[in-house]
Formats: structure tokens, sequence, C-alpha cells
């Protein structure tokens, strides 16, 4: 439960499911990914969030999830922004399949939910940037302010919190909101480039 004090009044106790980072593929194999789906199908969320990385290296065979995703009965709707990963292969493929199985893909858009007057719930969602500079000029172009803000990399939370953002969601970062500088390519650097692991 997150209590936010410029969450809209009519929206308070929506019920959102946030899935990132399936990385579909060889890390995570097919029947794995719809089982967790399904655990979510099963919550009855009223929005659906995935933030990206559907797939780790090629979009082929991601339709199933895709399609459950999609039939997640969730009343505000299911959406989905594209992580870095998704753009490897074909993300114009993945993104109709995306479309196709039920799921809005918000391409540095906002979507207006719920009813179509000044109550209505904003979802926006950005496309992947990799730098804080990059996140902030999609984070600012948007042409409203969403009340929920999706994108892939977490670097695009100042921005949000600046434009006046009451909730953003986001993955990439492989187990939490905070992702500490790679210690593992700085210790390579400094022995020469020999392959090593940092705790």
């Amino acid at each position: 439960t997150l209590h936010v004090p410029s969450w809209p009044e009519r929206w308070e106790g929506v019920r959102i499911a946030h899935l990132s980072d399936f990385h579909l593929g060889e890390l995570m194999p097919i029947a794995r990914a719809l089982s967790l789906v399904e655990r979510v199908s099963k919550a009855r969320p009223d929005l659906l969030a995935c933030t990206g990385d559907v797939v780790d290296l090629d979009w082929h065979g991601a339709e199933p999830l895709l399609q459950a995703m999609g039939d997640v009965p969730a009343s505000l709707g299911r959406y989905l922004v594209l992580g870095n990963h998704d753009l490897l292969d074909d993300p114009a493929s993945l993104s109709r399949a995306a479309v196709r199985s039920g799921l809005r893909v918000l391409h540095d858009a906002v979507e207006r939910v719920g009813d179509d007057g000044s109550d209505s719930f904003r979802v926006g969602g950005i496309d992947w940037g990799r730098t804080k500079r990059e996140l902030a000029k999609r984070v600012h172009a948007l042409p409203e302010r969403p009340d929920l803000l999706l994108a892939h990399n977490p670097k695009a939370f100042p921005a949000a919190a600046r434009l006046g953002v009451p909730l953003m969601l986001a993955g990439h970062t492989h187990g939490g909101q905070v992702a500490l500088p790679d210690r593992t390519v700085a210790a390579r650097r400094a022995q020469g480039g020999a392959a090593t692991s940092v705790p």
C-alpha cells in the first residue's frame, strides 16, 4: 500500500499490478513467465503495468506472454512500455503483437482512462532512454502530466518528480529501484581486463 499525497482523490484505492524484466528466452522460460502473469490475474488488479524487457534477445515466442498479459481482467487497462532489450530484435513487431493481445503500448504518450472528463485517470509512458538527460527530455515532452508514469529506466525519476508526477513505476535494475555503480566493471579495469566478480 502506497500513500501518495498528490494522488487523485477519486482514484484512491486503485490496485496496480506491476510486472517488469521477464527477459523471456534463456533467462526465463515461457512457462515461468505465464505462471507469474496467472498469479497477477488472480489478484484482479484495476490496472496492469509492464515496464519492459518482456524479451531478452529475440521477440519470437513472446506472443503467449503478451496474450496472457492482455487477458488480465484490469478495468483501467493493461499498459506496456518497451525496455532496452525489447529494442534489440524487432520492437515494431513486438509492439504490434502486444496491441493485438490487448495491451496499450505507450510511446512518449499519455492516455486518459476511466471517463472522458476532468476526473479521468492519466497513464503515461516513455520510451527507453539511457541517460537522465535523455529521459528528462522525454518526460518533459509529454503532452500532459500523468497521474501514473511508466518507464523502463528509473533514471527518469528526477524528471518525473520535477514535473509533479504522483507515481512512477520502472524496471531495469533487476531487484529494486536503486542501483549501485557496477563495481565488477571497475574491478576488471583495475586488473587489466581479467574477468572477476566483486560481491
